[in-house]
């Protein structure tokens, strides 16, 4: 009899662990149901976990901000960048693919842009967050005439706190 209770509470315990292990690979946090956010980034930055523009205390939450200059500090008035607060910039932009095709980003440092195109609409970006990975498409013209002093851009996005994505 205690051989077949301890068995059975033995066969419960690495379920429980095996159960627990499992759901920390999983997304959490925005979008990680699988539901796009839609958002605005500025160049005031964005904090893709908490789903918000944080002007507040921007070196601490923000993941990154859009810019008009290229990352190499090479200024243009002919696009819009997204660069992440990670130096040296932790973004690859893949184009205009099917946003939902993307089910992990590749992590190595050769996997990142050096100089990258500027964002246009429908083109999609994977960045490492402070606390994450993200990744966004491009959901309207972008602006990059002088009104637009923000810099702003509309995107659609999923959050997860490891490089991967449950859709």
């Amino acid at each position: 009899m205690n051989k077949v209770l301890l068995s059975v509470f033995t066969a419960v315990l690495i379920s429980l662990f095996v159960a627990a292990c499992s759901e920390d690979s999983k997304s959490t946090g925005p979008g990680s149901d699988g539901s796009y956010i839609n958002a605005t980034i500025t160049h005031w930055g964005f904090d893709f976990s908490a789903a918000k523009n944080d002007t507040s205390n921007w070196g601490e939450n923000n993941d990154g901000e859009t810019i008009g200059w290229r990352s190499i500090g090479e200024w243009s008035d002919q696009g819009i960048w997204f660069r992440t607060r990670a130096y040296p910039n932790r973004t690859q932009s893949l184009g205009a693919v099917d946003i939902t095709s993307i089910t992990a980003i590749d992590t190595s440092t050769a996997a990142w842009d050096t100089l990258a195109p500027p964002l246009s609409k429908n083109s999609v970006v994977v960045a490492q967050c402070i606390d994450g990975f993200v990744k966004f498409q491009v959901v309207a013209d972008v602006d990059t005439s002088m009104a637009n002093e923000d810099w702003a851009v509309q995107v659609r996005y999923l959050y997860s706190p490891v490089p991967s994505f449950n859709e």
